[in-house]
């Protein structure tokens, strides 16, 4: 004898069937853990290993956000706490370390310092590696040669993650003569750098304030002659031989922005040092004092007197109008996010407000 099903069984049966969770799709088999989100939401997470090539051409994958990361110069130190990872990094930058924004200054209190030889460049091999860091950040080519510091595959080699900013200019497979002419590469250290520290949502809020703080500052370009501008280091005068940044340089991108032209701009690469003979044939309209921040306003003062004192200059534009911008190293010297100040700041000079 068949069993019928009572009406009310046969519903519930029927209700059952259709709250049933539908079937998962499976992931694919090399897909990534989702690493836990630090400070970011599920959407803007890392997603890990992640690989990433820098300035220098050097290819590395991280398979999570550095714990022990080592800034080897002012701009790597700075950028790290835009980002809030200051009191996180190992700092190996010149000493005293540079000045920071003010809302950074309580957090520079409990930055541990590498200490470094007196009169050298950088921090020596032995005091680095005895930090035991899994990630090295440098702005600079120099903080890589191989020679007083580790390559980046030396550290490669054994076993450290790096990363050479773009911003510093002259990066692998860039036209020696091709000049930078906005703050892209500032913009995509701070991208890569938010996804190497699983901080994208830090990074992108960023950039994003960053993008519309340019958008008014290019307000105050002005729409007269294009001046040339030069710059001037008085802490880095050395030999007679005044140093000046080239075409591929962050800092000619500021000037380009600000409405102004580089005289510059003709030379290879993002910085070498040139003669009077040149600056005095280049004839800038403009000269931007360049000094670092415990240095300033001495530096500033030091350096106009120097230039206007020097016979062979006097009949340079700048320096025979008394033309001078002073601006600080995270200003301009470097790439780094008060780069859009500098902008605002020299257009607003070269426009003659």
């Amino acid at each position: 004898m068949k069993k019928c099903l009572s009406p009310i069984l046969f519903v519930l049966i029927l209700l059952a069937a259709c709250v049933q969770p539908a079937a998962q799709t499976a992931p694919p088999a090399n897909t990534p853990a989702a690493p836990a989100a630090t400070g970011n939401n599920a959407a803007t997470s890392t997603q890990y290993p992640l690989t990433i090539t820098d300035c220098g051409g050097h290819t590395t994958t991280y398979n999570a956000a550095p714990k022990t990361p080592v800034t080897l110069d002012p701009q790597a130190y700075e950028m790290m706490f835009w980002l809030g990872l200051g009191q996180q990094q190992l700092a190996a930058g010149p000493q005293p370390l540079p000045a920071v924004p003010d809302q950074f200054k309580e957090q520079t209190k409990t930055v541990t310092v590498l200490a470094r030889a007196k009169g050298a460049d950088y921090v020596s091999k032995e005091v680095l590696l005895a930090a035991k860091p899994d990630f090295v950040y440098g702005a600079y080519q120099s903080g890589f040669n191989g020679d007083t510091t580790f390559s980046e595959d030396e550290w490669a080699a054994k076993g450290v993650n790096t990363y050479l900013s773009f911003s510093g200019g002259g990066c692998k497979g860039e036209e020696a003569k091709a000049p930078r002419v906005n703050l892209d590469m500032t913009f995509l250290d701070i991208e890569n750098l938010g996804k190497i520290f699983d901080v994208q949502a830090q990074a992108s809020a960023l950039i994003a304030r960053l993008k519309t703080d340019l958008e008014t500052a290019l307000k105050a370009v002005g729409t007269g002659e294009k001046l040339r501008v030069a710059t001037f280091e008085p802490g880095e005068y050395t030999d007679q031989k005044p140093g000046v940044f080239g075409p591929t340089s962050t800092t000619n991108a500021i000037i380009t922005l600000a409405g102004g032209v580089n005289a510059f701009a003709d030379m290879t690469g993002a910085y070498q040092q040139t003669t009077w003979e040149e600056f005095i044939k280049r004839d800038p309209q403009v000269i931007i004092v360049i000094a670092y921040p415990a240095a300033a306003p001495q530096a500033w003062i030091d350096g106009e007197k120097l230039l206007s004192e020097m016979p062979a200059l006097q009949n340079v534009s700048a320096i025979k109008n008394k033309r001078f911008v002073r601006m600080i190293f995270p200003e301009m010297g470097f790439g780094g996010v008060r780069n859009v100040d500098a902008v605002k700041k020299l257009a607003e000079v070269l426009a003659g407000k």
